[in-house]
């Protein structure tokens, strides 16, 4: 699942730029980075990599793409909720099994707007996630807490509704407004 403190929780009317990140969690990671680039130079200037070495390389790798991924993400989740006036936190938790029996529901014509447009925020978020950023669907998928095949079908089920010219209009302002933040 995705961390509820990295989201702002507050959905507002659209004002133009999403605040998506807080300062904590900025000087948290960027304090991880630095650390982490020291000891990857650290590393590089020596004349033997070990193993260890190599293993904290890795690390590194994956820590760095769970950051990019988590900050693309929350950065989409805060976009849609403040697009949608939907709370970023609901988008970004995703649904309770009662809620995901209401969305089926919604798709056989018994609607529950609330649950069903905090279902497409979320799909939303996903495809701009992958998209805009160009973050891996694995990645995203770990972050959001779903599978790849989740992922995937979030990112087609928005290709599929980009068909009509209103919508797609819609996710090209949003591409463009997280496009000026990346």
């Amino acid at each position: 699942m995705a961390d509820a403190g990295v989201i702002e929780s507050k959905a507002r009317p659209s004002s133009g730029r999403s605040r998506c990140v807080g300062g904590a969690f900025k000087s948290a990671y960027s304090e991880r980075l630095v650390s982490a680039a020291a000891s990857a130079e650290r590393m590089m200037s020596a004349s033997a990599i070990s193993d260890a070495d190599v293993t904290a390389l890795t690390d590194l790798v994956h820590g760095i793409d769970h950051l990019l991924s988590t900050a693309a993400f929350a950065s989409a989740c805060a976009l849609v909720a403040d697009r949608r006036a939907l709370p970023a936190a609901r988008i970004a938790a995703g649904l309770s099994p009662a809620e995901q029996v209401a969305v089926a529901h919604a798709r056989r014509g018994l609607r529950d707007g609330d649950i069903a447009a905090v279902a497409a925020a979320r799909h939303e978020a996903i495809y701009l996630a992958v998209t805009v950023f160009g973050r891996p669907y694995r990645s995203v998928a770990r972050v959001a807490g779903l599978s790849h095949a989740a992922v995937n079908k979030a990112v087609g089920k928005v290709e599929d509704l980009r068909d009509d010219p209103r919508y797609e209009r819609e996710l090209d302002d949003m591409e463009l407004a997280l496009m000026g933040a990346a």
